[in-house]
Formats: structure tokens, sequence, C-alpha cells
């Protein structure tokens, strides 16, 4: 599965207490979580919406950490990893007896190294054949970039809380 996590390890004498833990896991839930989704929502923007994933989550927490992870999910979960993921060159076959109808121009709907995703194109005329060479794509990384991305809100989401807690 791929999927994202976000982690707060605490030092157990300092915020094992109940007060604490609960304040920063209300603000994961009601303010770090629709944050996360809506990155998430970025990579999928182009994305026609019968191809587009839902989004799950889980929060754990113990008494010294507490994890956040959003994963795709659905019957489109797949296609969310494959793109992640990257794909190399190979060929599609078209089924038994038929052909393939397809447009040789095309824009996909993500680029490498950007989150926000974009409506896809196609363009040309349509050609049939029996195999297609498909170039195979770069990574998107997904993950990695959203990992990146949020650090800095999640850091700032978390001590907002803390400090909440520390003045009541």
């Amino acid at each position: 599965m791929v999927s994202v996590k976000v982690n707060i390890t605490l030092p157990k004498r300092d915020f094992a207490s109940r007060k604490w833990l609960e304040a920063m896991a209300s603000k994961q839930r009601s303010v770090v979580l629709p944050k996360l989704r809506a990155v998430f929502k970025k990579t999928i923007y182009g994305w026609s919406e019968a191809k587009q994933p839902d989004f799950g989550w889980v929060q754990t927490r113990n008494n010294n950490s507490m994890t956040l992870a959003m994963y795709p999910k659905g019957p489109n979960a797949e296609l969310w990893a494959l793109v992640s993921r990257g794909a190399p060159a190979h060929p599609i076959p078209a089924r038994t007896g038929g052909l393939l109808r397809f447009k040789k121009g095309y824009r996909s709907a993500t680029r490498p190294g950007t989150l926000m995703s974009r409506r896809a194109y196609r363009s040309n005329p349509v050609w049939t054949a029996r195999v297609v060479a498909h170039p195979g794509f770069e990574p998107r990384n997904f993950p990695a970039m959203i990992t990146q991305e949020f650090a800095n809100i999640f850091t700032k989401d978390m001590q907002d809380a803390l400090n909440k807690v520390a003045r009541s």
C-alpha cells in the first residue's frame, strides 16, 4: 500500500497526560486531516471522475507517539499508486480479435516534480492497431512530495495544539 504518514514522537514524562494527547489527536482530526486530504486531492484534480481514487485515513496513538496516515482506496487506488511509482515502456495488446483505438497526441494530467494535476487531453486523429508500444512514464513520487510539502504545516498545527493546552 502507498501511504503518507505523519508522526509525532513525544517525551514520555512531559506529554503522557491524556489532556496533551487528546489535544493533539483532536487537532489532527479536525485541522490536519482536511489539509492533508486537500494535498492528496491536488494530485488527482485533472483526472476524470471515473479514474479518481478515494482517500482513507487512520490515526494511531500510544503514550509516546501519534501517527496519522492517509492512503488511496477504492477501485482506482492502484492507478494512483502506479502513477506515483511510474511505469517502464511496455506493449499494450488489443483483446483477442480486436483493435485498440487511440490518439497519438497526449498530455498527461500529472507531471514529475509537481503535486498539482491538470486536465489531460488527447489530440490528433484516431488510430487503430493490434498492439501499441506505450513509452512508459516517470514516477510522480506523490508520497515523498506530499511529505515534503506537508511537514511544515503539520509541525505548525501540532505546535498550535500544544500551545493551546499549555495556556489552559
